[in-house]
């Protein structure tokens, strides 16, 4: 076994791509970037009251994307290039967060399920588009990147089947569209 388990002596430079460079540079502690962790992230709403925004802890978040359309134009005479981008629609994708069923966080959401529902169906009501913030944080909980939505509606909402001959935790599945989080 050798002694000196240096990375770039074991693995391409391609497979560690740049924390290979990283690495290899001297530099003080605590200067290396703060990486996001999947698992370390809130999930904040600004809530009707008399709910609080905080719609509790997420086990998974989906769906944190956006997508740039665009049309090719091609001139008829002109054989080479291969044309002229134009821009279209931005989309976003629908945000689905899930997680195990509990009293306090489960009880968050379906108040503020309730409110905005009882605000979509009153007579002249509409439904209400919020903001809701995605937080990332490093290991340590500190801030890696934010992401706030705009226009924020629920569009689902789902638990997991009960069985009775099985031993599983119930989930709970939140859809959550927007209009964008791009400025």
């Amino acid at each position: 076994m050798p002694v000196n388990l240096d990375p770039q002596q074991y693995l391409s430079p391609a497979l560690l791509g740049g924390a290979v460079a990283a690495m290899s540079s001297p530099t003080k502690l605590g200067s290396y970037p703060k990486f996001g962790m999947s698992m370390w992230f809130t999930v904040e709403v600004d809530a009707l009251p008399p709910a609080s925004g905080d719609l509790g802890h997420w086990a998974k978040c989906s769906g944190l994307q956006v997508e740039f359309g665009i049309t090719t134009i091609r001139d008829g005479m002109d054989y080479m290039s291969g044309g002229v981008l134009l821009p279209e629609r931005v989309k976003y994708s629908k945000i689905t967060l899930e997680r195990a069923m509990n009293e306090t966080d489960s009880r968050s959401l379906y108040d503020w399920l309730c409110n905005v529902q009882k605000n979509w169906m009153k007579p002249g009501g509409a439904l209400v588009a919020q903001k809701a913030r995605i937080t990332l944080n490093d290991a340590n909980q500190g801030k890696v990147m934010d992401w706030t939505l705009d226009g924020v509606v629920p569009v689902g909402w789902k638990c997991s089947a009960f069985a009775a001959g099985q031993g599983s935790i119930a989930l709970e599945t939140l859809e959550l569209q927007h209009e964008g989080f791009l400025r």
